[in-house]
Protein backbone atom coordinates (compact mmCIF):
# COMPACT_ATOMS: atom_id res chain seq x y z
CA UNK A 1 0.00 0.00 0.00
CA UNK A 2 1.09 3.61 -0.47
CA UNK A 3 1.87 5.88 2.43
CA UNK A 4 -0.59 8.46 3.68
CA UNK A 5 0.60 11.99 4.25
CA UNK A 6 0.35 11.36 8.00
CA UNK A 7 2.55 8.26 7.75
CA UNK A 8 5.06 10.13 5.60
CA UNK A 9 5.27 12.90 8.20
CA UNK A 10 5.67 10.36 11.02
CA UNK A 11 8.33 8.49 9.05
CA UNK A 12 10.23 11.68 8.27
CA UNK A 13 10.20 12.76 11.90
CA UNK A 14 11.15 9.25 13.06
CA UNK A 15 14.05 9.08 10.61
CA UNK A 16 15.46 12.36 11.91
CA UNK A 17 15.47 10.91 15.43
CA UNK A 18 16.74 7.56 14.16
CA UNK A 19 19.72 9.20 12.46
CA UNK A 20 20.65 10.87 15.76
CA UNK A 21 20.41 7.51 17.54
CA UNK A 22 22.58 5.75 14.95
CA UNK A 23 25.13 8.55 15.17
CA UNK A 24 25.33 7.84 18.89
CA UNK A 25 25.72 4.09 18.36
CA UNK A 26 28.53 4.59 15.84
CA UNK A 27 30.53 7.01 17.98
CA UNK A 28 29.90 6.02 21.59
CA UNK A 29 31.01 2.41 21.25
CA UNK A 30 31.20 0.66 24.59
CA UNK A 31 30.66 3.81 26.66
CA UNK A 32 26.95 3.12 27.28
CA UNK A 33 26.78 -0.67 26.82
CA UNK A 34 29.53 -1.11 29.40
CA UNK A 35 27.25 0.33 32.07
CA UNK A 36 24.00 -1.46 31.21
CA UNK A 37 23.63 -2.58 34.82
CA UNK A 38 22.59 0.99 35.55
CA UNK A 39 18.80 1.24 35.23
CA UNK A 40 19.12 4.84 34.00
CA UNK A 41 21.33 3.69 31.13
CA UNK A 42 18.82 0.97 30.20
CA UNK A 43 15.95 3.46 30.29
CA UNK A 44 17.81 5.86 28.02
CA UNK A 45 18.64 3.14 25.51
CA UNK A 46 15.07 1.81 25.49
CA UNK A 47 13.76 5.29 24.68
CA UNK A 48 15.96 5.36 21.59
CA UNK A 49 14.95 1.84 20.62
CA UNK A 50 11.31 2.92 20.68
CA UNK A 51 12.12 5.29 17.82
CA UNK A 52 13.82 2.53 15.81
CA UNK A 53 10.91 0.15 16.43
CA UNK A 54 8.51 2.87 15.37
CA UNK A 55 10.27 3.20 12.03
CA UNK A 56 9.87 -0.52 11.40
CA UNK A 57 6.20 -0.29 12.34
CA UNK A 58 5.56 2.54 9.86
CA UNK A 59 7.20 0.88 6.86
CA UNK A 60 6.00 -2.69 7.56
CA UNK A 61 3.00 -2.36 5.26
CA UNK A 62 4.78 -0.72 2.36
CA UNK A 63 4.46 -2.54 -0.96
CA UNK A 64 6.48 0.03 -2.83
CA UNK A 65 7.62 3.53 -2.02
CA UNK A 66 8.17 6.09 -4.74
CA UNK A 67 9.11 9.68 -4.40
CA UNK A 68 11.11 12.41 -6.05
CA UNK A 69 14.87 12.02 -5.45
CA UNK A 70 14.83 15.63 -4.31
CA UNK A 71 12.08 15.21 -1.73
CA UNK A 72 13.16 15.68 1.92
CA UNK A 73 11.74 12.26 2.91
CA UNK A 74 13.67 10.39 0.20
CA UNK A 75 16.87 12.22 1.11
CA UNK A 76 16.43 11.40 4.79
CA UNK A 77 15.70 7.74 4.03
CA UNK A 78 18.92 7.58 2.03
CA UNK A 79 20.80 9.23 4.90
CA UNK A 80 19.32 6.67 7.29
CA UNK A 81 20.47 3.89 4.94
CA UNK A 82 23.95 5.39 4.87
CA UNK A 83 24.10 5.52 8.67
CA UNK A 84 23.03 1.88 8.94
CA UNK A 85 25.66 0.92 6.38
CA UNK A 86 28.27 2.78 8.42
CA UNK A 87 27.42 0.61 11.43
CA UNK A 88 28.15 -2.49 9.37
CA UNK A 89 31.44 -1.05 8.20
CA UNK A 90 32.48 -0.38 11.78
CA UNK A 91 32.00 -4.05 12.64
CA UNK A 92 33.81 -5.25 9.51
CA UNK A 93 36.85 -3.00 10.00
CA UNK A 94 40.08 -4.99 10.31
CA UNK A 95 38.35 -8.26 9.27
CA UNK A 96 41.35 -9.49 7.27
CA UNK A 97 43.82 -8.59 9.99
CA UNK A 98 41.78 -10.36 12.65
CA UNK A 99 41.08 -13.43 10.53
CA UNK A 100 44.83 -14.01 10.38
CA UNK A 101 44.83 -14.30 14.17
CA UNK A 102 41.88 -16.63 14.59
CA UNK A 103 41.73 -18.77 11.47
CA UNK A 104 40.98 -21.87 13.51
CA UNK A 105 37.58 -20.69 14.75
CA UNK A 106 34.26 -19.98 13.05
CA UNK A 107 33.80 -16.71 14.92
CA UNK A 108 33.39 -14.71 11.73
CA UNK A 109 30.98 -17.15 10.11
CA UNK A 110 28.79 -17.49 13.21
CA UNK A 111 28.88 -13.96 14.63
CA UNK A 112 30.35 -11.14 12.57
CA UNK A 113 29.34 -12.15 9.04
CA UNK A 114 25.62 -12.58 9.84
CA UNK A 115 25.73 -9.33 11.83
CA UNK A 116 27.15 -7.53 8.82
CA UNK A 117 24.55 -9.08 6.49
CA UNK A 118 21.65 -8.31 8.84
CA UNK A 119 22.76 -4.69 8.84
CA UNK A 120 22.81 -4.64 5.04
CA UNK A 121 19.27 -6.06 4.84
CA UNK A 122 18.10 -3.44 7.33
CA UNK A 123 19.83 -0.77 5.23
CA UNK A 124 17.93 -1.93 2.13
CA UNK A 125 14.61 -1.38 3.94
CA UNK A 126 15.44 2.33 3.78
CA UNK A 127 17.47 2.47 0.58
CA UNK A 128 14.91 0.47 -1.47
CA UNK A 129 11.79 0.58 0.74
CA UNK A 130 9.00 -1.83 -0.08
CA UNK A 131 7.66 -5.33 0.40
CA UNK A 132 10.69 -7.07 -1.16
CA UNK A 133 13.20 -5.35 1.12
CA UNK A 134 11.07 -6.05 4.20
CA UNK A 135 10.66 -9.70 3.21
CA UNK A 136 14.39 -10.17 2.61
CA UNK A 137 15.25 -8.63 5.96
CA UNK A 138 12.77 -10.75 7.91
CA UNK A 139 13.84 -13.93 6.11
CA UNK A 140 17.49 -13.43 7.08
CA UNK A 141 16.49 -12.20 10.55
CA UNK A 142 14.52 -15.39 11.24
CA UNK A 143 17.58 -17.50 10.35
CA UNK A 144 19.96 -15.26 12.29
CA UNK A 145 18.09 -13.53 15.14
CA UNK A 146 20.30 -11.10 17.09
CA UNK A 147 19.67 -12.98 20.34
CA UNK A 148 21.08 -16.16 18.77
CA UNK A 149 24.12 -14.22 17.51
CA UNK A 150 24.64 -12.70 20.95
CA UNK A 151 24.61 -16.16 22.55
CA UNK A 152 27.02 -17.35 19.84
CA UNK A 153 29.35 -14.52 20.84
CA UNK A 154 29.02 -15.38 24.52
CA UNK A 155 29.76 -19.05 23.77
CA UNK A 156 33.00 -18.19 22.00
CA UNK A 157 34.09 -15.90 24.82
CA UNK A 158 33.44 -18.57 27.45
CA UNK A 159 35.88 -21.03 25.86
CA UNK A 160 39.60 -20.19 26.00
CA UNK A 161 40.35 -22.14 22.82
CA UNK A 162 37.66 -20.26 20.84
CA UNK A 163 37.83 -16.81 22.42
CA UNK A 164 39.19 -14.50 19.67
CA UNK A 165 40.35 -11.89 22.18
CA UNK A 166 42.30 -14.42 24.24
CA UNK A 167 43.76 -16.02 21.11
CA UNK A 168 44.89 -12.65 19.80
CA UNK A 169 46.45 -11.71 23.15
CA UNK A 170 48.20 -15.07 23.47
CA UNK A 171 49.74 -14.52 20.04
CA UNK A 172 51.54 -11.44 21.37
CA UNK A 173 54.53 -11.51 23.65
CA UNK A 174 53.76 -8.07 25.07
CA UNK A 175 49.97 -8.56 25.33
CA UNK A 176 49.20 -4.99 24.30
CA UNK A 177 46.13 -3.13 25.42
CA UNK A 178 45.74 -1.91 21.84
CA UNK A 179 44.89 -5.46 20.74
CA UNK A 180 42.59 -5.93 23.74
CA UNK A 181 40.73 -2.70 22.98
CA UNK A 182 40.43 -3.60 19.30
CA UNK A 183 38.49 -6.75 20.14
CA UNK A 184 36.37 -5.10 22.83
CA UNK A 185 35.50 -2.47 20.23
CA UNK A 186 34.34 -5.20 17.83
CA UNK A 187 32.24 -6.88 20.54
CA UNK A 188 30.70 -3.52 21.49
CA UNK A 189 29.76 -2.61 17.94
CA UNK A 190 28.24 -6.04 17.31
CA UNK A 191 26.21 -5.92 20.54
CA UNK A 192 25.02 -2.41 19.76
CA UNK A 193 23.87 -3.56 16.34
CA UNK A 194 22.08 -6.59 17.78
CA UNK A 195 19.99 -4.27 19.94
CA UNK A 196 19.23 -1.83 17.09
CA UNK A 197 18.33 -4.63 14.65
CA UNK A 198 16.09 -6.37 17.21
CA UNK A 199 14.16 -3.15 17.85
CA UNK A 200 13.69 -2.57 14.11
CA UNK A 201 12.58 -6.18 13.54
CA UNK A 202 10.01 -5.92 16.34
CA UNK A 203 8.48 -2.90 14.63
CA UNK A 204 8.58 -4.52 11.20
CA UNK A 205 6.77 -7.57 12.63
CA UNK A 206 4.09 -5.37 14.20
CA UNK A 207 5.01 -5.71 17.87
CA UNK A 208 7.25 -2.71 18.52
CA UNK A 209 6.21 -2.62 22.19
CA UNK A 210 7.53 -6.15 22.83
CA UNK A 211 10.91 -5.64 24.51
CA UNK A 212 11.36 -9.22 25.77
CA UNK A 213 14.23 -10.01 23.39
CA UNK A 214 15.77 -6.60 24.09
CA UNK A 215 15.78 -7.49 27.78
CA UNK A 216 17.55 -10.78 27.03
CA UNK A 217 20.09 -8.92 24.87
CA UNK A 218 20.76 -6.55 27.75
CA UNK A 219 21.45 -9.52 30.04
CA UNK A 220 23.87 -11.11 27.57
CA UNK A 221 25.62 -7.76 27.05
CA UNK A 222 26.03 -7.30 30.81
CA UNK A 223 27.46 -10.81 31.12
CA UNK A 224 29.93 -10.18 28.29
CA UNK A 225 31.16 -6.91 29.79
CA UNK A 226 31.54 -8.58 33.18
CA UNK A 227 33.95 -10.95 31.45
CA UNK A 228 35.72 -8.07 29.69
CA UNK A 229 36.27 -6.29 33.02
CA UNK A 230 37.60 -9.50 34.57
CA UNK A 231 40.08 -10.06 31.73
CA UNK A 232 41.22 -6.46 31.87
CA UNK A 233 41.99 -6.81 35.58
CA UNK A 234 43.93 -10.01 34.91
CA UNK A 235 46.04 -8.46 32.15
CA UNK A 236 46.62 -5.34 34.24
CA UNK A 237 47.82 -7.43 37.17
CA UNK A 238 50.28 -9.29 34.94
CA UNK A 239 52.01 -6.14 33.73
CA UNK A 240 54.89 -4.28 35.39
CA UNK A 241 53.36 -0.82 35.60
CA UNK A 242 56.46 0.82 37.04
CA UNK A 243 58.44 -0.39 34.03
CA UNK A 244 55.70 0.75 31.65
CA UNK A 245 55.72 4.21 33.26
CA UNK A 246 59.46 4.47 32.66
CA UNK A 247 58.97 3.30 29.08
CA UNK A 248 56.50 6.14 28.57
CA UNK A 249 58.95 8.59 30.17
CA UNK A 250 61.67 7.52 27.72
CA UNK A 251 59.22 7.74 24.83
CA UNK A 252 58.37 11.32 25.77
CA UNK A 253 62.06 12.20 26.04
CA UNK A 254 62.78 10.79 22.58
CA UNK A 255 59.70 12.26 20.91
CA UNK A 256 61.19 15.69 20.01
CA UNK A 257 64.25 14.13 18.45
CA UNK A 258 62.19 11.88 16.20
CA UNK A 259 59.32 14.29 15.49
CA UNK A 260 60.46 17.91 16.01
CA UNK A 261 57.70 19.65 14.04
CA UNK A 262 54.46 18.17 15.32
CA UNK A 263 51.47 20.23 16.42
CA UNK A 264 50.19 19.97 19.99
CA UNK A 265 47.35 17.75 18.82
CA UNK A 266 49.71 15.45 16.91
CA UNK A 267 51.99 15.15 19.94
CA UNK A 268 48.98 14.33 22.11
CA UNK A 269 47.90 11.65 19.61
CA UNK A 270 51.30 9.94 19.72
CA UNK A 271 51.62 10.07 23.50
CA UNK A 272 48.03 8.92 24.03
CA UNK A 273 48.58 5.98 21.66
CA UNK A 274 51.70 5.02 23.61
CA UNK A 275 49.85 5.22 26.92
CA UNK A 276 46.97 3.16 25.54
CA UNK A 277 49.32 0.37 24.49
CA UNK A 278 49.66 -0.61 28.17
CA UNK A 279 47.26 -1.79 30.86
CA UNK A 280 47.10 0.65 33.79
CA UNK A 281 45.36 0.37 37.13
CA UNK A 282 44.94 4.14 37.40
CA UNK A 283 43.54 6.95 35.22
CA UNK A 284 45.63 9.83 33.90
CA UNK A 285 45.55 13.31 32.48
CA UNK A 286 47.62 14.07 29.39
CA UNK A 287 48.21 17.78 28.78
CA UNK A 288 50.13 19.18 25.80
CA UNK A 289 50.64 22.92 25.31
CA UNK A 290 52.98 25.44 23.68
CA UNK A 291 56.42 25.87 25.18
CA UNK A 292 55.95 28.73 27.61
CA UNK A 293 57.07 30.44 30.81
CA UNK A 294 56.59 28.60 34.07
CA UNK A 295 54.66 30.53 36.75
CA UNK A 296 53.48 33.03 34.14
CA UNK A 297 51.82 30.87 31.50
CA UNK A 298 51.43 27.73 33.59
CA UNK A 299 51.95 26.16 36.98
CA UNK A 300 50.99 22.84 38.52
CA UNK A 301 50.96 21.35 42.00
CA UNK A 302 51.55 17.63 42.59
CA UNK A 303 52.28 15.76 45.85
CA UNK A 304 55.09 13.57 44.47
CA UNK A 305 57.35 13.90 41.43
CA UNK A 306 57.02 10.23 40.46
CA UNK A 307 53.35 10.85 39.62
CA UNK A 308 54.34 13.18 36.77
CA UNK A 309 56.07 12.86 33.42
CA UNK A 310 57.11 16.22 32.01
CA UNK A 311 58.99 17.36 28.92
CA UNK A 312 59.96 21.00 29.07
CA UNK A 313 63.41 20.44 30.57
CA UNK A 314 64.59 19.44 27.08
CA UNK A 315 66.33 22.50 25.67
CA UNK A 316 66.53 21.20 22.10
CA UNK A 317 62.78 21.21 21.54
CA UNK A 318 61.00 24.39 20.54
CA UNK A 319 57.65 22.69 20.16
CA UNK A 320 55.53 22.13 23.25
CA UNK A 321 55.33 21.06 26.87
CA UNK A 322 53.89 17.74 28.00
CA UNK A 323 52.45 16.82 31.38
CA UNK A 324 51.23 13.30 32.19
CA UNK A 325 49.70 12.93 35.64
CA UNK A 326 48.72 9.57 37.09
CA UNK A 327 45.97 9.64 39.71
CA UNK A 328 46.60 6.79 42.12
CA UNK A 329 43.64 7.72 44.34
CA UNK A 330 40.87 8.23 41.77
CA UNK A 331 39.60 4.64 42.01
CA UNK A 332 38.98 5.12 45.73
CA UNK A 333 36.49 7.93 45.14
CA UNK A 334 32.73 7.61 44.78
CA UNK A 335 30.47 9.11 42.12
CA UNK A 336 29.45 11.68 44.73
CA UNK A 337 33.11 12.68 45.04
CA UNK A 338 33.30 13.11 41.27
CA UNK A 339 30.20 15.30 41.34
CA UNK A 340 31.72 17.37 44.14
CA UNK A 341 35.00 18.01 42.32
CA UNK A 342 33.03 18.93 39.20
CA UNK A 343 30.88 21.42 41.13
CA UNK A 344 33.85 23.00 42.88
CA UNK A 345 35.87 23.43 39.68
CA UNK A 346 32.87 24.76 37.74
CA UNK A 347 32.31 27.32 40.51
CA UNK A 348 35.83 28.63 39.88
CA UNK A 349 35.02 29.69 36.31
CA UNK A 350 34.36 33.32 37.15
CA UNK A 351 34.98 35.74 39.98
CA UNK A 352 37.51 33.65 41.91
CA UNK A 353 40.89 34.14 40.23
CA UNK A 354 43.21 37.11 39.80
CA UNK A 355 46.65 37.45 38.19
CA UNK A 356 49.34 39.74 39.61
CA UNK A 357 52.15 38.59 37.32
CA UNK A 358 52.49 35.00 38.55
CA UNK A 359 50.21 31.96 38.65
CA UNK A 360 52.50 30.04 41.01
CA UNK A 361 50.38 30.31 44.16
CA UNK A 362 46.95 31.02 42.70
CA UNK A 363 45.50 27.55 43.36
CA UNK A 364 46.89 27.43 46.90
CA UNK A 365 46.17 31.02 47.98
CA UNK A 366 43.04 31.91 46.03
CA UNK A 367 41.22 28.59 45.82
CA UNK A 368 42.32 26.12 48.51
CA UNK A 369 42.92 28.56 51.39
CA UNK A 370 39.65 30.34 50.62
CA UNK A 371 37.91 26.94 50.51
CA UNK A 372 36.71 27.23 46.95
CA UNK A 373 38.58 23.96 46.35
CA UNK A 374 39.05 21.11 48.79
CA UNK A 375 42.58 20.54 50.06
CA UNK A 376 42.24 16.79 49.48
CA UNK A 377 42.78 17.01 45.72
CA UNK A 378 46.23 15.80 44.67
CA UNK A 379 46.79 17.66 41.40
CA UNK A 380 46.00 21.15 40.23
CA UNK A 381 47.19 23.05 37.17
CA UNK A 382 46.62 26.44 35.58
CA UNK A 383 47.58 26.78 31.91
CA UNK A 384 47.07 29.88 29.78
CA UNK A 385 44.70 29.41 26.88
CA UNK A 386 47.25 31.32 24.80
CA UNK A 387 49.45 28.20 24.92
CA UNK A 388 46.75 26.21 23.05
CA UNK A 389 46.50 23.33 25.53
CA UNK A 390 45.22 19.90 24.57
CA UNK A 391 43.74 18.09 27.60
CA UNK A 392 42.86 14.41 27.44
CA UNK A 393 41.72 11.74 29.87
CA UNK A 394 43.50 8.39 29.52
CA UNK A 395 42.36 5.05 30.99
CA UNK A 396 39.46 6.81 32.64
CA UNK A 397 36.61 4.39 31.94
CA UNK A 398 33.27 5.78 32.99
CA UNK A 399 34.60 9.32 33.48
CA UNK A 400 35.18 10.96 30.12
CA UNK A 401 36.47 14.12 31.81
CA UNK A 402 39.20 12.14 33.53
CA UNK A 403 40.06 11.59 37.21
CA UNK A 404 38.80 15.04 38.15
CA UNK A 405 37.43 18.04 36.26
CA UNK A 406 38.65 21.00 34.23
CA UNK A 407 37.29 24.29 32.93
CA UNK A 408 38.39 27.39 31.06
CA UNK A 409 38.34 30.06 33.78
CA UNK A 410 38.26 33.86 33.72
CA UNK A 411 41.24 35.40 35.52
CA UNK A 412 41.18 39.08 36.43
CA UNK A 413 44.43 40.88 35.57
CA UNK A 414 45.28 43.09 38.58
CA UNK A 415 48.68 44.31 37.39
CA UNK A 416 49.16 48.08 37.13
CA UNK A 417 47.78 49.33 33.86
CA UNK A 418 46.05 46.01 33.13
CA UNK A 419 43.15 46.12 35.56
CA UNK A 420 40.43 46.07 32.92
CA UNK A 421 41.80 42.94 31.27
CA UNK A 422 40.42 39.45 31.65
CA UNK A 423 42.80 36.57 31.04
CA UNK A 424 41.78 32.98 30.39
CA UNK A 425 43.44 29.95 31.96
CA UNK A 426 42.51 26.29 31.95
CA UNK A 427 42.05 25.02 35.50
CA UNK A 428 42.60 21.25 35.83
CA UNK A 429 42.00 19.60 39.21
CA UNK A 430 42.35 15.88 39.93
CA UNK A 431 42.20 13.35 42.74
Amino acid sequence: MSMSEKDQNELQEGIKKGIDILNGVSTIGKASLEFLKDEKVQTGIKAGLGVIGGLGDIIKGLIKFTGSPDSPLVKEMQEMADKIELLGEKVSTNFDEMKALVTEVDFFANVLSPTFNLTRFMRDCFRHPGADANKNFLKFYERNPPLKLAFNLLTYLEQECLNPLKLAMDAEKSKSKETFDKWVHIFSKALGQFIIIEAFAAGLQGHKEDLLNIGFLFKVTIEIFDKVHKWKKEYTKEQNQAKNWEDVRKFVEELPKKHPNLTNSQVADKVEKKLNSYFWSFPMYLIVFDKSKKDIDYHYNVPAHHLIIESWEMKDWNGCNIIIYQSLLASMHSEDDYEEIKREVEDCKTGKLSFDGSVKDIIKNQLVEKRHLSSRYSFGALISDGTHPIIRAVNSDGHIWGPGWWVKADVKDVRDGKKNNTLHYFLIVSF
